[in-house]
């Protein structure tokens, strides 16, 4: 339409309005929150507040107060989710995207220095081949300290208040590589255990280098309404041939809201599958 995409009050996690803020929307709301139940998960009240009152004069909060409230309970919310995954012996990450906000992120007016220009003087709009992503601005990130300094903040803060266990760094190949290793470093300082995980759409030969701990082998050719399993298995073959022994690798079947390969082929094949032992 030509027109900026919004995804959501924060936007969407590649066009993100506040990198320390949860998008309200996704955050149980103030009048149906179970405080006695966020308290145990660690729920830290503004001050003035606490669980035997803070029902009594949720409506009479201020609009500052209230988004306040809002952003502990959901952090509450979002400890509660991690602290289960891990009871299930799962671990939680979450995307950091390093290139780019929405084009609404007050960091446009209280830092301009962090942004390319376009030829008018605008935030530069993200361009990949043919696609235009009109609902971000583009970091000027290359030797910028300030906005790197800024960024190095994100992941532990996270880490730190969620519990979370790590990143998955969008399009790691396009981050400049220096920047990539404090950004490991930075998080492994403040959880040396934590994954950091980062997405390559370059050929593998041009990613080994990237320090992260695992490479997201974006599989774009093969995500979706694939027919035949060759390309993929010559794909896994490839990336296997690439790096040195005792390398981890992750490689997702997806492409963001594409529909999963393996599920494709599942639904496709799921009689031969159930009848035919060499198949399966």
């Amino acid at each position: 339409t030509g027109q900026d995409v919004r995804k959501g009050a924060l936007g969407s996690v590649y066009a993100v309005r506040d990198f320390f803020q949860i998008d309200p929307q996704l955050i149980t709301p103030l009048e149906c929150v179970d405080w006695h139940a966020l308290s145990k998960e660690g729920l830290s009240y503004p001050d003035g507040l606490e669980a035997d009152t803070v029902t009594d004069r949720v409506a009479s909060l201020s609009q500052s107060a209230g988004a306040e409230l809002l952003q502990a309970v959901g952090r509450a919310e979002l400890r509660a989710l991690t602290r289960r995954a891990h009871a299930l012996g799962k671990k939680v990450i979450f995307d950091l995207v390093l290139m780019q906000t929405s084009r609404d992120c007050p960091l446009i007016d209280t830092h301009p220095e962090f942004y390319v220009r376009d030829e008018e003087g605008r935030p530069a709009i993200h361009r990949i081949a043919w696609l235009v992503y009109s609902d971000v601005a583009l970091f000027d990130l290359a030797f910028n300290e300030p906005l790197q300094q800024y960024l190095l903040e994100v992941a532990p803060y996270w880490i730190e208040a969620c519990d979370l266990d790590g990143v998955r760094i969008d399009a790691s190949q396009t981050v400049d590589r220096p920047f990539l290793k404090r950004i490991k470093n930075r998080i492994q300082a403040c959880k040396p255990e934590a994954l950091v995980l980062g997405e390559t759409l370059c050929p593998l030969h041009e990613a080994v280098d990237v320090p992260v701990d695992m490479v997201y082998a974006l599989m774009v050719d093969f995500h979706r309404d694939v027919e035949h399993a060759r390309p993929l298995c010559d794909f896994l073959e490839e990336m296997h041939e690439c790096f040195a022994p005792g390398t981890v690798a992750m490689a997702y079947f997806e492409n963001h809201d594409s529909p999963r390969a393996t599920q494709v082929w599942c639904d496709k094949y799921r009689t031969r599958l159930d009848e035919d032992e060499a198949a399966f």
